[in-house]
């Protein structure tokens, strides 16, 4: 590079810049600029789509907590029913002996 810029500027007092040192200056600050937009434009990308899935993974926490709480009340409406089933079960027992001790 240091050879690039001594053939390119000439030391007798007036600076002549040469046509190929200009185009690569241009290509580096243009290959530079690439980067940094590209980087930014990949940060943003990435971000969004971060966003995107962790709204997706709220959505699927507040659907399992929902579902949890269903399976809760369903699980204390068996358990009512049960008790009933067996009160019921002990009614129809004890009316069955007081038929039987009736006959």
């Amino acid at each position: 590079m240091i050879k690039l810029i001594q053939s390119a500027v000439e030391i007798e007092g007036n600076t002549q810049v040469s046509l190929s040192f200009v185009f690569a200056l241009i290509a580096v600050v243009g290959t530079i600029y690439n980067i940094i937009s590209s980087s930014k434009k990949t940060n943003r990308e990435e971000m969004e789509g971060i966003i995107k899935a962790n709204m997706k993974l709220d959505q699927l926490c507040s659907n399992l907590n929902a579902t949890s709480l269903d399976i809760r009340e369903i699980k204390g409406t068996i358990a009512e029913m049960r008790e009933i089933q067996v009160k019921h079960e002990i009614r129809i027992t004890n009316l069955e002996k007081e038929k039987a001790e009736g006959d």
